[in-house]
C-alpha cells in the first residue's frame, strides 16, 4: 500500500512540474559551474511585453524564481536581494545567459540556455 501511495505522489509531482515548464514561452536548462548546487536542471521562462519571469528547477521543484524586465533589444540584467542576478539576451528563437543565485541556501553560478517553446 505504501509503495503505491509513494508512486502516485511522485507522478503527481512530476506532472505538475512538467506542466509548468510545458506552458513556458521558452524552455531549456542550466548548468552549475561554481558552488554546491545540482550540476544541471530545467529552466522555464515567460516573456511578454518586456516582462521576464524565469524559474530554475531542481529535481521536482522550483529552486529559484527571478522576475524583471528586458530592454527592447532583448538584453537584460536582473538583480535580486543579496547581489544575486540573472543576465542574458532573449532572441526570437533562443535565449541564453549567465546566473548567480541562491538555490536551497547555497550560492552558485553558471550558464543557462532556452529555446522558444512551440
Amino acid at each position: 500500500m505504501i509503495p503505491r501511495l509513494l508512486l502516485c505522489i511522485t507522478i503527481v509531482l512530476l506532472v505538475a512540474c512538467d506542466s509548468g515548464l510545458k506552458t513556458s514561452d521558452y524552455r531549456g536548462g542550466y548548468i552549475t559551474e561554481s558552488g554546491d548546487c545540482p550540476e544541471s536542471g530545467d529552466l522555464g521562462m515567460y516573456y511578454r511585453d518586456l516582462e521576464i519571469e524565469m524559474g530554475f528547477y531542481c529535481f521536482l521543484k522550483e529552486c529559484a524564481l527571478v522576475k524583471g524586465q528586458s530592454s527592447p533589444g532583448g538584453f537584460f540584467h536582473i538583480e535580486t536581494d543579496g547581489a544575486y542576478f540573472v543576465k542574458g539576451k532573449i532572441g526570437p528563437e533562443q535565449a541564453k545567459g549567465t546566473w548567480y543565485l541562491n538555490m536551497n541556501g547555497k550560492d552558485c553560478s553558471g550558464h543557462w540556455v532556452a529555446l522558444k517553446n512551440r
